[in-house]
């Protein structure tokens, strides 16, 4: 019996076919559009803290654009609305506001409204328009007042939006920096780079840092959180004894400066 030829073809095609399906299957994980990196991952807060400056530094390709966000937990935080009685200023009430991060700093490459849509900026709580949509607000409540508690925080240092400050250099690297103040409270905060291409977000690489008090300031916190009762007693007797030098001093200076009046007449 005579053998077609096309069976050997056929068998041929099988094999190399066979021989191909393994190396498509094995394919190299597709590497992220931006990777991040920090310096260190942990602050230390001592008793003579006074703020530190913490580096962020990556590569993006060079068609994206980069936006750095840090955040904290958030929180429900109570402001105390502020209200005119004749030419005074008091406290006339409180307002709850829910989902509020401590902390909240974002830097970018450019204006984050010409690189992002608007949309993003909600979902991803970025920019001011991110922070403001995320905050939950109760019922009625005057848009100022979000605005006075956004504003405060600025002033302490604890919210920032700077456009522009996150560099390029060489190249698909860029780098930034955010200012950790003193009044940032011990906790993980994250530390957000975003890649953005066309107006969308294509990669985002997530790294923690981890504030914890050490020394004096531990103890005092921890002895403040654990044993109120004690804290307080502790707190009345070193205002009791410092009340007390202070007394002590000026009734030393006291006939020093009698005297001096006497010399002098």
């Amino acid at each position: 019996m005579r053998r077609s030829p096309a069976l050997p073809v056929f068998a041929l095609a099988c094999l190399a076919l066979a021989l191909t399906l393994p190396a498509q299957q094995v394919r190299t994980p597709a590497r992220p559009a931006i990777a991040a990196h920090l310096p260190t991952d942990e602050i230390q807060v001592t008793a003579d803290y006074h703020g530190t400056r913490l580096l962020i530094y990556g590569t993006v390709p060079r068609d994206c654009d980069v936006i750095v966000k840090l955040s904290s937990p958030r929180v429900t935080t109570t402001y105390s609305q502020k209200g005119r009685v004749g030419i005074f200023w008091f406290s006339i009430g409180k307002v709850t506001f829910e989902n509020v991060p401590w902390m909240f700093k974002v830097k970018s490459t450019r204006p984050i409204d010409k690189i992002l849509y608007v949309e993003d900026q909600i979902k991803y709580r970025v920019g001011m328009r991110g922070l403001v949509e995320s905050i939950k607000v109760p019922p009625e409540t005057p848009p100022i007042l979000v605005d006075e508690l956004i504003q405060t925080r600025i002033e302490d240092q604890l919210y920032s939006f700077h456009e522009g400050d996150v560099k390029r250099v060489k190249g698909n690297m860029f780098e930034t920096s955010f200012f950790w103040p003193p009044k940032a409270h011990p906790g993980t905060y994250h530390i957000d780079s975003i890649a953005v291409r066309n107006g969308k977000v294509v990669s985002i690489d997530s790294e923690q840092v981890k504030v914890e008090k050490i020394g004096v300031e531990a103890w005092v916190s921890g002895l403040a959180v654990r044993h109120g009762f004690v804290y307080g007693l502790v707190a009345v007797i070193v205002a009791m004894f410092a009340g007390l030098m202070v007394g002590l001093i000026f009734r030393g200076m006291g006939p020093g400066r009698k005297k001096g009046a006497q010399a002098v007449h």
